[in-house]
């Protein structure tokens, strides 16, 4: 039987490359954009796999998006055997108090809310079965090391490794595993976006 995957934000990026991955090995996968445009994108550039993959635009950072992608994962494909919350924004490389209230809600909100709620609503309906897979994305800050400019989305990283280890303790007994997947550096558009601007010094030295 084919492994059915979710991956929230895999538009682009570590969430695509995964996503193409998981095809390549002849899983069903859902990605999801925050846009239709986005997601359209994504599905033309996987239009080999074209029998074996959807795209769900939604809102990965809030509740109401990622039931909607729930809800219509499991209309396609019956099921859910793993879900990965890879969905998250960075930041300019600015002190903590120098970023505007709007930026820092965004973040929180992806970084923790969409992680925290992703989790649950994949849960709640594994458990059920009590089989399944979901893993949180880790990122700079996860272990608790420290670099001036980053301390918003490093503290999102931490409480992020916090949770899955905490929820995982809470479910061992369940029969559905929650884990953390920790990539290392990977050069994508969030990277490019922590380095302030293109230049070949920027992105060097981040």
């Amino acid at each position: 039987m084919e492994t059915k995957v979710v991956i929230t934000g895999s538009s682009r990026g570590i969430g695509f490359g995964l996503a193409e991955q998981f095809l390549k090995r002849g899983c069903l996968v859902a990605v999801n954009g925050s846009s239709r445009a986005t997601t359209d994108r994504a599905l033309e550039r996987l239009v080999l796999y074209e029998n074996r993959v959807i795209g769900v635009a939604a809102d990965a950072s809030r509740r109401d998006g990622l039931l909607m992608l729930h809800r219509e994962v499991l209309a396609k494909f019956g099921s859910i055997d793993i879900w990965i919350n890879n969905a998250g924004i960075s930041h300019e490389t600015l002190n903590a108090w120098e970023l505007d209230a709007g930026t820092v809600e965004r973040v929180l909100r992806c970084n923790i809310d969409g992680v925290v709620h992703g989790t649950i609503i994949a849960f709640l309906e594994m458990r059920k079965r009590g089989a399944g897979k979901i893993f949180n994305m880790e990122g700079f800050g996860s272990d608790g090391f420290m670099l001036d400019g980053m301390t918003l989305y490093g503290t999102t990283k931490r409480a992020l490794t916090y949770f899955t280890r905490s929820f995982s303790h809470e479910a061992r007994s369940t029969g559905v595993q929650v884990g953390t997947l920790s990539p290392g550096m990977v050069v994508t558009d969030l990277l490019r976006m922590t380095a302030g601007d293109d230049s070949p010094e920027s992105l060097r030295k981040t």
